[in-house]
């Protein structure tokens, strides 16, 4: 996440809503609304807030309260997993965990913890994501961000999609 006056950079499906009201005092619980909204995705294959249009989608993220996981998948979601996400997502930071280890003591705690191996891991990512079910390799496509990042940094074309937002301008990454 990297901030500005009238300028937030970042995914807006991962925005924190303190990041993206340009707030000063940001830290790292933006961090941690970010994992909240992976394993969001992961619990659901959906986004948090989806939308037409980007702005419309940060602005969920500011205003909406975000549906439980359980409620939006086919999946069984045990009742602590709903609230470790829900937890990561809530919209004041001074309400959600504030650091890693925190995060790790919430999981820790989820009943299911110990439930899934790699196996059942494999399996899951092939019936609901088989695009990233494999690691990448020497086939796997790059793009040469050299240009934006001023190195010769390598990256997949699935982490990147980057989208700057300036003076409540939206301009894709391209």
């Amino acid at each position: 996440m990297v901030t500005a006056e009238s300028a937030v950079t970042g995914t807006p499906g991962y925005i924190a809503p303190e990041a993206i009201l340009g707030h000063v005092d940001i830290d790292r619980r933006v961090d941690v609304y970010a994992v909240g909204c992976v394993a969001y995705f992961l619990l659901t294959d959906e986004r948090v807030f989806g939308a037409a249009n980007m702005m419309t989608v940060l602005m969920r993220h500011v205003q909406e309260e975000p549906m439980p996981p359980s409620h939006r998948t086919e999946l069984q979601i045990p009742r602590e997993v709903d609230e470790f996400v829900l937890a990561c997502l809530r919209k004041d930071p001074k309400h959600r965990p504030a650091s890693a280890e925190e995060l790790l003591q919430m999981a820790s705690v989820c009943k299911t913890a110990n439930l899934w191996d790699q196996e059942t891991a494999r399996k899951w990512w092939e019936a609901h994501l088989p695009h990233l079910a494999t690691p990448a390799n020497a086939n796997t496509p790059t793009w040469n961000v050299s240009a934006r990042c001023g190195s010769a940094e390598e990256v997949s074309p699935w982490t990147s999609g980057f989208t700057t937002l300036h003076d409540n301008a939206m301009t894709p990454d391209s």
